[in-house]
């Protein structure tokens, strides 16, 4: 039977009052480091809020088994118990649980309060004799009950404190905390935060030869991508004809395609290879340590298991924590929430700042099916519906807006929530989202509650009362739900360069590119879940250069960021925040931190004096710059002449689409509006027409309306210029005039549409023409996709077709001399590699003649795709004898692979394509590049 709890006073008391004296005894035991955790979780997320880490009884509705640890007494006596905890929601109280001294239940059931508080409650007095002694954390609900840490004293005149820098004080007085970090020495490079950004940042300097340190909070790499988070790792959406998407470093941790997969565990593997990397796993960042304003000097953490202090000295520092918790202790520049339209004229940005941000997710859960129904009571405090009607009917996904500000924005009223979509919900739901209108640092521990409030209702909903999803759900039982929150925006750090929205409408190149964004600008309504509307805006499809100015804070000279906290707008954010993108600038901040320290100067200076360093780094590691092409001084490729046994030359455009994961097919249906944007490239349209295509069995009016646009990629469709129709014959396929007869503006930008007919088809280019967009009727708005619907002016004629179309035509020559233009993928239409005649029998070779004898010991191979990549292949030098292989290598799985080998000396090299790839029917196997490179000191193997 439960007393009402005692509670302990709110530190106010003199110092002397709360202090222990000498001759009694105190015993301090922090939660997270109790012998056997059971059931409990070490929950580490909260720290600066909560002060330490804490156990967290995650049961879905089912008790944990008891965390349990022993104590020693010296004194015999009565000890008072003191819990520090908290009632997350205190009009419920879901999160109850007891504290047992050998066996014996204290009075006070805790997780029961009148507020939310952390605070320490008074457990009543225990009889207890010298000697060994056992406690035990009781959870009696499964709903997520709580659990700092237990004090048991002799003296009555003590009690922990509930002030923060006092409770700090007790903790290190009684060793629940050590008082002193412990010096474990200077690193080149010290990287904070273990996401693809962090772990990928490690891994880069280390490869430079950096010494590198990696702190990482969390037991698991990877952040919202970890086996923790299970985000999918999501990345380019352009999806060109043989484009491999984002590459380099990249490509050793999250293959071809995006998606979950055993991030944790690959991002581990690799950084453990690395000899220069020290990693830190459950250690978090606490103090930053300056040696001038703008200078770090060290940095201290904390063991969130054992408690231990450490202190590490760098030369430069790379923040990956998302939230830019080192940034922020630094004394950097940053920002949080909406910047005013007026700030950068960005055209989707409300007129006034807000603290606003992008709300938090918890993404992972797991089911078990049982062979007979399974009941689930909802508990009173989760959220409750029970019918469709409950929620709000205004709610909708994602909706485009062609660049502008979407009403509903600015709507911060709460709605009723979203109705589930699938009968798995809200498992791996990105709408079940929350926390936008609120401070996702300062509150985030209440938005994780309230998370947890938002997912229990929406799984009782479609367990017991979704009028379809009920019954699928009957035999099933929800048995975890992530407790580790994946958040999608905080602070963000200012750089010397701010990417912005306008970024993406410009399309803005840069000098100092090193990274590029591929995802589209993906703005989440801060209201997430109760948005009263639609909860995402997507706009600006297309790969965004990435600054390096973007990646160094511009106040704090040392320091370096990468991830979701890099100097981006609100709106630019938007775009940059998704984890392959992520993982390319961790790559590019790791590669130029360790260049800083390593030549002890700034990033600021890398940016001004090394970035043609920097880039052509990036590149020759298989890293892909818009813009930038290899300019590498030392591979001795450049400056061969190429020849080939065969060369293939694709004459269908078709062939280009016919990989089994690729999506972009030339017949597109109208199964729901379609549209084209084009620039008018005269003053008059006397008639469009359209490649269509009809499997109707009768004729049907096609309407077709042209409007208007404000820019590239403006699909708004509301200021019509004109409209007309045509009779769409049953069976036809071919292109169908539309008399216009139209006055335009030369050079502005103009919308045809098409609605949706059944079993009618608007046919697509395999390339994408410039100046062209494409976009899908996605109510009240238009999407914009990457490509262009087939179309004819009068005058004007087809759309001017990319720069190798226009030379090559759709005759596509593999050409030998493709292999030293500098890139290293299929770009703008053109494969940029050699490609055997796919009719040839293999052995097939390409080979390079140095025009004189040179020396070299690795060659770096760069193949159009994975799935196109050879299987087996060989190096070859000609030499007095004959043609000598150095290197064989069979059961290649890799894009891009580099050959070391002993130093040969030889005027030809060839390499000899033996057998093809594993992973496509697809004849052909194109080699983008070949570098050769003659070593002096080989460096680290970076891809087997």
């Amino acid at each position: 039977m439960s007393t009402k709890p005692h509670v302990a006073g709110p530190g106010g008391k003199p110092l002397d009052s709360v202090r222990p004296t000498t001759a009694t005894q105190t015993i301090w035991l922090e939660a997270e480091r109790f012998e056997e955790l059971g059931g409990w979780k070490n929950d580490p997320q909260f720290l600066e809020s909560v002060g330490s880490p804490y156990l967290l009884a995650a049961g879905v509705g089912r008790p944990v088994a008891d965390a349990v640890t022993k104590f020693s007494v010296s004194r015999a006596g009565a000890y008072r118990l003191w819990v520090r905890c908290k009632d997350w929601f205190p009009s419920h109280s879901p999160g109850r649980f007891q504290v047992l001294v050998d066996g014996v239940s204290a009075p006070v059931l805790f997780g029961e309060a009148d507020n939310d508080r952390w605070q320490w409650i008074d457990g009543s007095t225990f009889q207890l004799s010298a000697g060994d002694h056992e406690i035990r954390l009781h959870d009696l609900t499964g709903w997520w009950g709580r659990c700092d840490a237990i004090v048991l004293t002799s003296d009555d005149k003590f009690a922990p404190s509930d002030d923060g820098l006092l409770l700090e004080e007790q903790r290190a007085q009684f060793g629940g905390h050590a008082s002193v970090p412990q010096e474990v020495g200077y690193y080149d490079v010290v990287v904070v935060g273990g996401g693809i950004a962090g772990s990928l940042a490690a891994i880069a300097a280390a490869r430079e030869g950096a010494e590198v340190a990696l702190v990482q909070d969390r037991p698991v790499l990877g952040g919202n991508g970890s086996t923790e988070i299970q985000v999918p790792v999501m990345g380019d959406l352009t999806y060109e004809p043989w484009d491999p998407r984002e590459t380099g470093l990249l490509e050793e941790v999250v293959p071809s395609g995006a998606g979950h997969g055993p991030w944790s565990s690959r991002l581990e593997e690799l950084i453990r290879a690395e000899s220069r990397i020290r990693l830190w796993l459950n250690t978090r960042l606490t103090q930053v340590e300056m040696e001038s304003a703008g200078q770090i000097a060290a940095i201290e953490a904390i063991d969130t298991v054992s408690g231990e202090r450490m202190r590490l000295r760098g030369g430069v520092f790379v923040d990956c924590t998302g939230d830019a918790w080192l940034g922020y202790q630094a004394g950097a520049d940053f920002r949080h929430g909406h910047e005013s339209r007026s700030e950068y004229n960005e055209p989707a940005a409300p007129e006034q700042p807000d603290g606003r941000t992008q709300g938090s997710s918890l993404n992972a859960g797991r089911f078990t099916a049982h062979d007979k129904p399974i009941s689930f009571v909802c508990p009173g405090w989760a959220y409750r519906w029970e019918s469709p009607e409950d929620f709000d009917q205004r709610s909708q996904g994602a909706v485009w807006n062609n660049g502008f500000r979407v009403a509903e924005f600015n709507d911060v009223s709460t709605g009723k929530g979203r109705h589930p979509q699938n009968f798995s919900a809200p498992v791996r739901e990105w709408y079940v989202e929350f926390g936008g209108n609120h401070d996702t640092i300062a509150d985030a521990e209440w938005i994780r509650d309230e998370l947890f409030r938002i997912n229990v209702g929406v799984w009782d909903y479609i367990k017991n009362h979704h009028p379809e999803y009920r019954d699928l759900n009957k035999n099933r039982e929800l048995v975890w739900l992530n407790y580790v929150v994946g958040k999608r925006e905080s602070r963000r750090l200012m750089g010397d360069y701010v990417v912005t929205q306008n970024d993406f409408i410009n399309k803005s190149t840069f000098p100092d590119t090193v990274a590029y964004a591929g995802w589209v600008m993906d703005v989440h309504h801060p209201g997430g879940f109760f948005s009263p509307g639609p909860q995402a805006h997507l706009e600006h499809l297309g790969r965004a250069p990435i600054p390096f100015r973007s990646l160094y804070s511009r106040n704090v000279h040392n320091l370096m960021m990468a991830g979701r906290n890099i100097s981006v707008s609100h709106l630019g954010l938007a775009k940059t925040r998704v984890m392959r993108t992520c993982g390319l600038l961790g790559w590019a901040a790791g590669v130029g931190a360790a260049m800083a320290s390593l030549q002890n100067i700034t990033p600021a200076e890398v940016g001004r004096e090394q970035i043609q360093a920097l880039q052509q780094r990036l590149l020759r590691d298989g890293g892909y710059l818009p813009g930038v092409a290899n300019e590498d001084p030392t591979d001795l490729a450049r400056n061969a002449s190429v020849t080939a046994s065969s060369t293939a030359i694709v004459t269908d455009p078709e062939y280009l689409v016919t990989l089994p994961h690729y999506y972009w097919k030339s017949k597109h249906p109208l199964s729901t509006g379609l549209a084209t944007q084009f620039r008018a490239p005269e003053d008059r349209i006397e008639s469009v027409s359209l490649y269509l295509r009809s499997e109707r069995d009768t004729p049907v009016t096609m309407p077709l309306r042209l409007y208007s646009a404000r820019w590239e990629g403006d699909l708004q469709c509301t200021d019509q210029v004109a409209e007309t129709s045509a009779e769409l014959p049953a069976g036809f396929e071919g292109w169908l005039e539309f008399p216009l007869k139209t006055t335009v503006q030369s050079g502005s930008w103009y919308v045809m549409t098409l609605p949706k007919t059944d079993d009618a088809f608007w046919d697509l280019y395999t390339y994408h023409p410039p100046d062209t967009w494409r976009g899908y009727e996605t109510p009240p708005a238009w999407s914009c996709e990457w490509g262009c619907h087939k179309f004819s002016l009068n005058p004007g004629g087809e759309p001017a077709a990319s720069k190798f179309v226009q030379q090559h035509g759709m005759h596509i020559p593999f050409a030998a001399e493709n292999v030293l233009n500098g890139i290293s993928r299929a770009t703008d239409g053109a494969p940029n590699s050699w490609a055997p005649d796919p009719t040839a029998s293999l052995p097939q070779w390409l080979e390079f003649d140095f025009g004189q004898e040179v020396s070299f010991n690795t060659v770096c191979l760069y193949f159009q795709m994975r799935m196109l990549a050879p299987s087996e292949y060989s190096l070859q030098v000609d030499t007095p004898s004959g043609w000598q292989t150095v290197v064989r290598r069979e059961g290649n799985e890799h894009r891009r692979t580099t050959e070391r080998f002993e130093r040969t000396t030889t005027s030809r090299l060839r390499v000899v394509l033996e057998k093809r790839s594993r992973f496509s029917e697809v004849p052909l196997t194109p080699i983008c590049e070949v570098r050769v490179y003659d070593e002096k000191a080989s460096p680290e193997q970076d891809l087997s």
